[in-house]
């Protein structure tokens, strides 16, 4: 394709796709480069760093009106109802349960 022979509107249309193109390309290498360096702080990172999330993510939204949360209050109140009868620590042997104990060494004298 011989540029001397193009209009001056084919030329200028030739430069805004090549301009979108390296555009886009300038966009894939910023994320690709973010991608390598969150990959490397993976890798060969401090622990503290290795987990920290993307600060570009967003919050999720937990946020709950006072009815729910009355109404979650209430299914908790009602989870929680149970109480359970705690053991004593001394256990008390019943003699009659427990099998009698033989002895078949004799005890020096």
């Amino acid at each position: 394709m011989a540029l001397e022979n193009l209009s001056k509107e084919q030329l200028i249309a030739l430069l805004q796709k090549k301009d979108a193109t390296i555009e886009k390309q300038d966009e894939k290498i910023i994320y690709l480069t973010s991608r390598v360096d969150l990959l490397e702080r993976l890798q060969f990172g401090q622990k503290r760093e290795r987990f920290q999330g993307d600060p570009a993510q967003g919050v999720l939204p937990f946020e709950t009106s006072a009815q729910e949360e009355a109404t979650q209050e209430e299914e908790i109140k009602e989870q929680i109802t149970y109480t359970r009868k705690k053991q004593s620590a001394h256990k008390v042997l019943d003699i009659n349960k427990t099998p009698p104990l033989i002895l078949n060494k004799r005890l020096p004298r």
